[in-house]
């Protein structure tokens, strides 16, 4: 019963780790993409560009690891970066 609970318990910690991963791109080809972009709850968002490059954090509230760096070129695709 023990190794039972504890088998639960990690896997829900898989999903939780990974809550706040885009799961797939969102570029339709040109002029086009999928709303949301985000996926997920991202309140809070602040965005800022470096060059041609795009960054984007938003709050994470209980959500682990914290405050994750996304990046993008086009303002569409972004893909996470590190974590705060």
């Amino acid at each position: 019963m023990k190794k039972y609970i504890i088998t639960i318990l990690l896997i829900q910690l898989i999903f939780l780790a990974s809550a706040q991963y885009q799961t797939n791109a969102s570029d339709k080809g040109a002029g086009y993409y999928l709303n949301p972009i985000f996926a997920g709850d991202y309140p809070d968002p602040s965005i800022l560009r470096d060059g041609d490059t795009y960054y984007i954090v938003h709050s994470s509230f209980e959500y682990y690891p914290g405050l994750l760096i996304w990046q993008s070129k086009d303002l569409i695709n972004w893909t996470p970066v590190t974590n705060v």
